[in-house]
């Protein structure tokens, strides 16, 4: 089945989607590029405070991940229980670095999650090269964040990329400006699961704040079509929001 991810950026947004059905929360420091880093401390807190739910964390734009420092954050995540972390394939020559990564931690909590930006690195040679590096997870979004996955990869394209994904056994995601009314046709590849962040927000200041409303209308919607069941339905209850910056 497929899991709505939802990212939020510091412990007040934690407090706010406590009690929502949220299928993963991804932790993620929206104002930081691409997969902004959090910091360890706040990381823990939300971790804490969070700790009954799925839980992914962005590690930071790095384009070398074997580097002491994201290696030192990475190492701390897994030692604090993150199941997922997310680090992103920057350029079509790091992935010598991500395998240099895989094999100096070795993680056995936590999950390395590889991020393909649909508007830079995103290739089927390359997914190919990821998994035979070692990645058992793998994700697509995009990497400026005026950009839309479905815009830039068709709907056959991102079901080859979730059916090669499965047929290899790894934990797929589709992210990059989802939106709403993308969900019917993403649902109907099952990708293991799909990032939002932008519809869940705020309108007018874009994707820097949670609105609880919102939130709780997209899962409504997300689940709708996840079951099927609104046959003829028009989605007014998030009409409002429709037109929002909407990346994960």
């Amino acid at each position: 089945m497929t899991n709505i991810l939802t990212s939020i950026k510091n412990i007040h947004e934690a407090r706010l989607i406590r009690d929502m059905s949220i299928g993963i929360v991804d932790v993620k420091n929206v104002d930081d590029g691409a997969l902004g880093f959090v910091g360890v401390e706040e990381a823990e807190k939300i971790f804490n405070f969070l700790r009954t739910k799925t839980l992914s964390i962005t590690m930071g734009d790095y384009v070398n991940p074997a580097e002491k420092k994201f290696i030192t954050n990475a190492l701390l995540m897994n030692k604090i229980g993150f199941d997922f972390i997310k680090l992103g394939l920057f350029n079509n020559t790091s992935i010598k670095h991500h395998k240099k990564f895989l094999e100096i931690t070795n993680l056995k909590k936590t999950k390395p999650v590889c991020v393909l930006f649909a508007d830079k690195t995103f290739s089927f040679e390359n997914l190919e090269k990821i998994i035979e590096i070692g990645y058992e997870a793998v994700m697509i979004d995009t990497l400026s964040k005026s950009n839309k996955t479905t815009n830039i990869l068709d709907y056959s394209k991102l079901k080859r990329f979730v059916e090669f994904c499965k047929d290899n056994e790894i934990l797929c995601g589709i992210s990059g400006s989802v939106k709403i009314n993308d969900l019917p046709n993403l649902l109907q590849i099952q990708p293991d699961f799909i990032g939002m962040r932008g519809q869940l927000c705020t309108s007018d200041l874009g994707r820097d704040k949670l609105d609880v409303k919102q939130v709780s209308n997209v899962l409504d919607e997300f689940n709708y079509a996840l079951n099927k069941s609104n046959n003829g339905r028009t989605l007014s209850k998030v009409s409002l929001y429709s037109n929002s910056t909407s990346e994960s």
